[in-house]
């Protein structure tokens, strides 16, 4: 399966102002702590890593998304998603960032019999939008 992300909003807009959330910490996504559980036995990630993650602009997620350094990956109730730097740090991203930036509700899906391809498309979310393609 591939995905695709596309912008259909503002590339400058953050989840942060998008999600009208007060903008707090750091912007610089070299700031990133590669320590994803600071609160020993905690399910929650590193907090001033998700303000880092909700101020980066839509651009920002769109190319990270479409370069595979945003992966689905599924951790926990908490954590779905990852960013892998160009290092080969991972950062867990808390569902509480994801589930307002990255589409998850079906729009629309289709299937080519003659290919034997599957596509779905997502219902946008703050201007990003998201079509997955499966060849069976």
């Amino acid at each position: 399966m591939t995905s695709s992300f596309s912008l259909v909003g503002d590339a400058n807009a953050t989840v942060a102002t998008l999600s009208s959330a007060p903008v707090q910490g750091s912007s610089d996504i070299t700031t990133l702590s590669t320590v994803n559980y600071p609160n020993n036995g905690s399910p929650v990630p590193n907090e001033a890593n998700q303000q880092v993650f909700m101020n980066q602009p839509l651009s920002w997620w769109i190319s990270e998304l479409n370069s595979g350094k945003i992966k689905y990956t599924p951790v926990s109730g908490d954590v779905n998603w990852s960013y892998t730097n160009d290092s080969g740090s991972e950062f867990h991203i808390g569902r509480s960032v994801t589930t307002l930036i990255i589409p998850d509700r079906t729009q629309s899906s289709q299937m080519d019999s003659a290919t034997m391809t599957s596509t779905v498309v997502f219902e946008p979310k703050f201007g990003v939008s998201r079509t997955d393609t499966c060849k069976l």
